[in-house]
């Protein structure tokens, strides 16, 4: 697992799978295992995306952070606005 701001990245075998946030947390027996309480994997993109356009798509979708994985869905990183700028 990745921690990222407000979520835990749930990653097998170097492939995101999903993503815990502290609302699918609410009222779940700590032994549950990840995968019950997981949503869907965020959006992705590429290592080789723009910056300006990352940027614009971050802005558009009024997210501070994006997760970078590698075609088949192995994660690299997350990149964050602040650290962009």
């Amino acid at each position: 697992m990745v921690a990222v701001q407000g979520s835990v990245l749930v990653v097998q075998h170097g492939v995101l799978l999903g993503r815990v946030r502290s609302k699918h947390l609410a009222g779940v027996h700590p032994a549950t295992p990840e995968e019950e309480v997981m949503g869907p994997g965020p959006a992705t993109v590429r290592a080789n995306e723009p910056l300006d356009a990352l940027l614009e798509r971050m802005a558009a979708r009024n997210v501070d952070e994006m997760v970078v994985t590698t075609t088949d869905g192995h994660l690299l990183g997350v990149v964050r606005t602040e650290d962009a700028s």
